[in-house]
């Protein structure tokens, strides 16, 4: 998903809030990055999100400037069940 906040955004970090009716497909491990120009990305890290329904917290150790954020997910939670996870979803995305 990449997002254009339409202008330079100072980003102290990130909230995401998952889905709270459907866990399979929650985002789990994801990527961040940043971009001015909406072409060439700087990766902020890899980060695992819990598998709750509350706001989940990603706080950047140093602020940065974006008029892009990226987040890539590269896999998600899957209940004890057969079904596989080939999709995902999420509630919320804000930035701070």
């Amino acid at each position: 998903i990449t997002i254009n906040l339409n202008t330079e955004q100072t980003i102290k970090g990130f909230t995401f809030l998952p889905r709270s009716n459907k866990y399979n497909g929650r985002p789990k491990e994801i990527s961040i990055e940043i971009s001015n120009d909406g072409t060439t990305f700087e990766n902020l890290g890899n980060f695992t999100l819990g598998d709750g329904t509350v706001k989940q917290l990603i706080e950047l150790n140093t602020p940065v400037s974006a008029n892009y954020f990226k987040l890539t997910v590269s896999s998600g939670y899957k209940e004890g069940g057969s079904e596989a996870v080939f999709f995902t979803h999420i509630s919320e995305i804000n930035i701070f």
